[in-house]
């Protein structure tokens, strides 16, 4: 009889009507791999997902990809990156290298002076970042000058 009733509920399962209760993998039986589906919904749907690792970016070139030389990991701070180019007003022959900053675009960071009071955004050109389009790339206009920058919200 049990027999019967799983294989009634197979061909049930499998007649496409009506999908089979607790078949959250629909590959037409309840069993264990359903439980690992629903693990993984909640994994996935930020019941127990760990958060994302956000990298920014600062250098004299623009990146061809995410990590190495000029990457840092911003933890878990997203409040504010600081940047510093120093101040080397003392040689009127030095000529300030392009900068370009590149920044996760969800994190909707902008340029602010080092103490984050004014806006910066007139120093600074940005656009979305070829390699990644989760990523701004801002490039310094003038490279001819002392810059301190807050990137923040």
């Amino acid at each position: 009889m049990l027999t019967a009733l799983l294989l009634s509920v197979s061909a049930f399962a499998q007649s496409g009507e009506t999908p089979l209760k607790g078949d959250v993998n629909e590959d037409g039986k309840v069993d264990v791999a359903d439980i690992n589906a629903v693990i993984k919904i909640m994994k996935d749907a930020g019941g127990t997902a760990e958060a994302p690792i956000y990298y920014w970016y600062v250098g004299t070139s623009v990146p061809t990809s995410i990590g190495g030389t000029g990457w840092t990991s911003l933890g878990t701070n997203l409040s504010s990156i600081t940047y510093i180019q120093a101040d080397t007003s003392n040689n009127p022959d030095y000529t300030f290298p392009k900068f370009y900053v590149v920044l996760p675009a969800s994190l909707q960071f902008k340029p602010y002076s080092a103490d984050g009071s004014d806006d910066e955004t007139a120093y600074w050109t940005n656009s979305m970042w070829t390699i990644n389009n989760d990523y701004i790339l801002w490039t310094l206009k003038d490279n001819t000058s002392e810059i301190n920058s807050r990137f923040k919200k």
